[in-house]
C-alpha cells in the first residue's frame, strides 16, 4: 500500500490540483526494500507514537503510511522516510506542534 501510494505520486508529478505536486522519482524494486529495511530498523514500531504498528488493517487510521522526516525534501529516501500510522502522520500534518505533541501523550498513556 505504501508502495502503490508513493508510485500514485509519482504519476501525478507536476499535474495540477489546488496546487503542483512536486516532481518525485523512485523505482518500485527499491521501494520496497527500503521499506522492509525500515520496517526492520523501526521494529515494527512507528517511527512517531512507538505503537505497534498493523499491516493490512482495515482501520483507515491504523493503516501504515511513508512518512517524510524532512516535508521539504520531496524524495523518498531511506533518510528522509519513516513508516508511520497514517493517523499519527496526518494528525503531524494537520495541528500544531504542540497539539500533536500533546496528542502523543496521551495515546502513548504517559501522564499529562
Amino acid at each position: 500500500r505504501m508502495v502503490s501510494g508513493i508510485l500514485n505520486r509519482v504519476a501525478g508529478s507536476g499535474s495540477e490540483h489546488t496546487s503542483v505536486n512536486p516532481i518525485r522519482t523512485r523505482d518500485e524494486t527499491n521501494l520496497h526494500i527500503m521499506f522492509a529495511e525500515k520496517w526492520v530498523e523501526q521494529n515494527g514500531l512507528c517511527f512517531l507514537c512507538n505503537g505497534q504498528l498493523v499491516p493490512k488493517s482495515s482501520n483507515f487510521l491504523l493503516q501504515c503510511s511513508p512518512d517524510r522526516t524532512n516535508s521539504q525534501d520531496t524524495a523518498y529516501s531511506k533518510t528522509n522516510t519513516s513508516i508511520t500510522h497514517l493517523g499519527c502522520n496526518l494528525a503531524k500534518n494537520k495541528y500544531t506542534v504542540a497539539e500533536f505533541e500533546d496528542w502523543l501523550t496521551v495515546i502513548r498513556g504517559d501522564p499529562v
